[in-house]
């Protein structure tokens, strides 16, 4: 068999990213999140790549905003494949704790890869956002200054590719961030924000480390389960409000809700487009395309349920695809050097 290899492009440097689509998500435990000065709010980024695995999408260069504290978690990544293409997920959480009330700026996030289908740069990103901050549940008093950014927020905010050692800083970095957030705000310890602050850090470290031990074990590759057409409780409320949206015609519900029951079956890598949820199921591929397509156009009275109702009213099934370990045998695009 021969193979045409295409060279590396000279527009671009030594760390490069190539791949078919990139998008980069995130969500956040509340919507809107609401900030309070010394209270933690959660944010998932999800990052999908087609044309790469879980394994060879590299870590975001994430950086602390002014006046507030980060841990990000152990990142999670996963690799699937339809038999043509092979498609990567990787998800990661990060915990943000204002440290005073007022204006929290929360710096964008950019992604530049090598779009292999048009053979040109691109850019996807994550917009800066700004939030406004609370003052503490227990007041003014319960507000803590922003300490120094941990040794696992340095490492996620690094510009360089992840390493191995970053894992090992991250899991050390979380405790001795614990301990000096006593130490030198005692004043706040015994109230309620900071007892919260205090249990919200301690189940971080535990998550993280019940991750690393989960991540650390061998593994093999294994079929994804066949799609079933039993359909779990918190799916079948998605599918109520989904036949309500189909029934009225009502294109934008339908959307939301299609998304909805998307985040009921994948709960941990949830489809964050119509696009999205189109790769992974099996049929409804065209009744997708054009509900996407309707909300968009100028004529909005044109769009009729019944076919997309008619298509999902079983649910959604799940494309037969191969999950592959992370340890799947690719290289990874940025080799570790020791």
């Amino acid at each position: 068999m021969n193979m045409n290899i295409k060279p590396r492009p000279v527009t671009v440097g030594r760390n490069w990213l190539p791949a078919e689509a990139v998008t980069l998500d995130d969500s956040w435990t509340q919507k809107p999140p609401r900030f309070r000065a010394g209270e933690p709010v959660s944010r998932t980024i999800t990052i999908e790549t087609k044309g790469l695995s879980g394994s060879q999408i590299p870590e975001l260069a994430i950086a602390t905003p002014a006046n507030a504290r980060l841990y990000p978690e152990t990142p999670k990544q996963e690799s699937r494949t339809d038999g043509k293409t092979i498609y990567g997920v990787r998800t990661q959480t990060l915990t943000y704790i204002p440290g005073t009330q007022g204006t929290l700026n929360v710096p964008a996030i950019t992604i530049d890869w090598w779009d292999t289908r048009r053979n040109k740069a691109a850019s996807t990103i994550l917009p800066a956002l700004q939030f406004k901050v609370l003052p503490g549940a227990a007041g003014t008093a319960n507000e803590v200054k922003a300490a120094p950014r941990s040794p696992a927020a340095q490492q996620s905010s690094a510009t360089s590719p992840a390493n191995k050692a970053t894992q090992a800083n991250n899991e050390r970095g979380l405790p001795e961030t614990i301990f000096a957030a006593i130490k030198t705000n005692e004043s706040w310890l015994f109230t309620g924000g900071g007892l919260l602050l205090i249990l919200v850090l301690l189940g971080l470290m535990v998550r993280r480390t019940k991750q690393h031990r989960q991540a650390s074990a061998p593994g093999t590759v294994k079929q994804t389960p066949q799609p079933t057409q039993q359909i779990r409780p918190n799916q079948k409320s998605a599918l109520r409000a989904l036949q309500k949206a189909c029934t009225a015609n009502d294109r934008h519900a339908a959307a939301r809700d299609l998304l909805s029951l998307g985040h009921a079956h994948w709960p941990d890598a949830p489809p964050r487009s119509l696009n999205a949820l189109a790769a992974r199921i099996e049929n409804g591929q065209t009744q997708l395309r054009e509900l996407d397509r309707s909300l968009y156009a100028a004529d909005t009275s044109n769009w009729n349920g019944a076919a997309l109702w008619d298509e999902f009213r079983h649910g959604l099934q799940e494309k037969k695809m191969t999950r592959i370990n992370q340890d799947d045998g690719l290289n990874p695009l940025y080799p570790q050097h020791h």
